[in-house]
């Protein structure tokens, strides 16, 4: 609930360490995976195919059928989209870091940090700049977390991955 999916990821491999045949934990890991990938703009289909393929998080970003499909992705989601969700936001990262963190890819037009649900929303003046901010921010570190980044439009009702 926390969307703490690599926190979580590595709890379940800790478990599994123990006892590798604690199949609640196994389905937990997979799940845990999947749910990142879909946090980088991944589909729940693509998660599970890579998933498959290359079996961890690391093993499918290094990839370059991964990449592959992330640029395609970004292309056809950005669209006319001007606004970025910023996830893993911690409290102690300000509306000023991510605005001096993001305006060197153009005019932003508003940044409004939520705390309470440990993300942010980053509103661009051009689609393309949000865009640019994408592909080139996600997954930087910003007061000791990894950001995750997507557009907001598409992630309005999802579901957690069936496994």
């Amino acid at each position: 609930m926390l969307q703490q999916y690599k926190e979580a990821e590595e709890e379940m491999e800790q478990v599994l360490k123990l006892d590798q045949h604690i199949n609640e934990a196994s389905s937990k890991l997979v799940t845990c995976r999947i749910l990142q990938l879909m946090d980088m703009g991944f589909k729940e289909e693509q998660s599970k195919l890579l998933l498959e393929k290359f079996n961890t998080v690391e093993g499918v970003l290094n990839s370059s059928e991964a990449k592959a499909l992330k640029q395609t992705s970004l292309q056809e989601q950005s669209g006319s989209c001007c606004s970025l969700w910023v996830g893993n936001i911690t409290v102690e990262v300000t509306e000023k870091d991510l605005w001096d963190l993001f305006k060197t890819f153009g005019e932003i037009e508003s940044v409004r940090v939520l705390h309470q649900r440990f993300c942010a929303f980053v509103n661009f003046k051009n689609a393309n700049t949000a865009a640019r901010a994408l592909e080139k921010l996600q997954g930087v570190e910003l007061r000791s977390t990894k950001l995750v980044m997507r557009y907001p439009d598409r992630w309005i009702q999802r579901t957690l991955p069936s496994t």
